[in-house]
């Protein structure tokens, strides 16, 4: 940048001025500068400038012409354009004599666009002006660079995120079990659509001997890295059996929420940080089902007949204290039954009005028979209901959907 400029004997800064003129015919005002002032030291600069040469002046003045002249046969309008934008780059000002000043609005740097037959009072009070304000400019500039270099800081940070985000959104996916999942006469299949990277929505189908097989579904209030990190823990917490001296003990379901409601309320979570969840055991030799329910949305039993219903349980949510009680719960899942376990994220989809419990909710209008539909037709139907929900542009929640099929002899 430029040092200050020294002073006149009236006290008026003496202004360093670089004169760019195709020289052509230089107008009335630039030869008064040449004749001598006490203000102004002009100095004519060609078209081939450097670093330093532009560091050495206070002002710029161009002086714009349509047509080419004999010593400059180049266009002239780009050769000002171009020096112009050189001087730019120092955060200085420019004055222009044109009789166009719409070819300089792509200028970034200050400038002020003067008729070429202005009086020499105008232009050195625009030069003034200009002066004034480089100051301002520079650390306009200045903080202009900064919030830059900042953009890109934070650019890389959420950069960094984002992979980061991803990698544990591939982590989570893997610790799902398939989309199909054939055990024995059981036929379970699975639909997943987290709201953002990771879900607060964990599921699981647990083959635990030839003829048991355990499954549930858990929802972690939130969604998010928090809400991700609570559904690893709870897939590895979650003890379907435990050892005895006489072998394996399969566990009844409510024992199983018991223990886990256990071990998380040790950690003593934050109030906001609590848990719903369904775990069901079926005996795949006689389809009898044991369930129990921490405060979760009961699931909905699709019977062959086409019946549906839902199945409710006592239970308070997971991880708030130690030492709940949750109710175990039987029924009967014969041949051609479908049995529906969700996450809350597809409550809107499903239910338009729930009464008190043990009632059973009104259904959307199509629900009902969405809910029979084979299961690529149901899971194509509740993700349409999905996309086409108002506000679906904005997923405020996960949605997770385990679906069990009993299959009738011979299929």
């Amino acid at each position: 940048m430029a040092t200050a400029p020294t002073k006149t004997r009236s006290g008026g800064p003496i202004i360093r001025a670089a004169i760019l003129d195709p020289r052509c015919a230089a107008p009335p005002v630039i030869r008064r500068l040449y004749a001598g002032t006490e203000w102004c030291k002009p100095h004519y600069l060609d078209a081939t400038l450097s670093e330093g040469k532009l560091d050495s002046f206070d002002i710029m003045v161009l002086v714009d012409s349509e047509l080419p002249c004999e010593s400059n046969p180049g266009s002239t309008s780009a050769l000002l354009l171009q020096t112009a934008s050189q001087w730019a780059n120092q955060s200085a000002a420019i004055v222009i004599l044109t009789e166009r000043p719409s070819a300089f609005e792509c200028l970034v740097a200050p400038h002020v666009c003067l008729p070429p037959n202005s009086p020499i009072e105008l232009v050195h009070g625009t030069m003034l002006g200009l002066l004034a304000t480089r100051g301002l400019v520079a650390q306009i500039d200045s903080e202009r660079k900064r919030m830059q270099g900042l953009s890109e800081s934070l650019q890389r940070h959420f950069t960094s995120i984002d992979t980061e985000l991803r990698l544990a959104s591939r982590l989570q996916k893997n610790f799902l079990p398939s989309d199909v999942k054939q055990i024995g006469p059981a036929r379970f299949s699975t639909l997943y659509r987290p709201c953002s990277f990771v879900s607060g929505d964990i599921f699981d189908v647990i083959h635990l001997d030839e003829h048991h097989v355990a499954f549930y579904l858990a929802d972690a209030v939130g969604h998010g890295v928090a809400a991700g990190l609570l559904t690893m823990y709870i897939k590895h917490a979650i003890q379907p059996k435990r050892a005895t001296p006489h072998g394996d003990e399969i566990l009844p379901p409510s024992v199983v929420l018991s223990m886990l409601n256990d071990q998380l309320a040790s950690h003593e979570l934050h109030d906001a940080q609590f848990i719903t969840g369904w775990y069901g055991l079926l005996d795949l030799r006689t389809g009898r089902l044991e369930y129990a329910v921490a405060g979760h949305p009961p699931p909905l039993l699709v019977g062959h007949d086409g019946t549906i219903r839902e199945l409710h349980g006592e239970g308070t949510l997971l991880g708030l204290a130690a030492g709940q009680s949750f109710s175990n719960e039987t029924t009967q899942v014969h041949p051609g039954d479908r049995l529906m376990v969700y996450s809350d994220g597809l409550d809107h989809v499903l239910i338009s009005h729930r009464p008190p419990l043990p009632g059973m909710p009104e259904l959307h209008s199509g629900i009902p028979e969405l809910l029979r539909k084979p299961t690529i037709e149901l899971f194509a139907g509740l993700e349409w209901q999905l996309d086409n929900a108002p506000g679906s542009l904005n997923k405020g929640d996960d949605v997770s959907v385990l679906l069990l099929d009993m299959n009738r002899a011979g299929e």
